[in-house]
């Protein structure tokens, strides 16, 4: 709530409202803007980056698809303010779809795989060049 700022809540934005949640359970209804959304996770152990352009070659059928990794402690929430990188020449935007994992997520079954995510989120990267 931006009337409380060091206090963090959970909840889900349905409808333009937030519905605050304990323990799965709704507690309140709050209007949009009196909401500041934090990081979705806010500890997350690992964050992949997926890639079509990183896919397996033709001749490499095991490999499903290319992905590289992320600092999880890079991940900020929306109106946070990121400063410019001294070392950059410029910055670019990469957006994704992000999927929050329960657990471990190794080399699970196709079937398994939607028990496992617990929500998507848009991840935007900035990328110094």
């Amino acid at each position: 709530m931006k009337s409380e700022p060091g206090r963090s809540r959970s909840g889900i934005v349905q409808g333009g409202r937030v519905y605050e949640t304990e323990g799965g359970q709704g507690v309140a209804i709050h209007e949009a803007a009196d909401v500041r959304p934090l990081v979705p996770v806010a500890r997350c152990g690992s964050v992949r980056i997926f890639r079509r352009d990183l896919a397996a070659a033709p001749d490499e059928p095991t490999m499903v698809s290319g992905f590289f990794y992320t600092n999880p402690h890079s991940i900020i929430g929306p109106s946070q303010i990121v400063p410019y990188p001294t070392f950059a020449t410029s910055l670019r935007l990469e957006p994704y779809i992000a999927a929050v994992i329960i657990g471990d997520a190794f080399q699970v079954d196709v079937d398994e795989a939607d028990d496992l995510i617990l929500g998507y989120s848009i991840l935007a990267m900035l990328v110094a060049d």
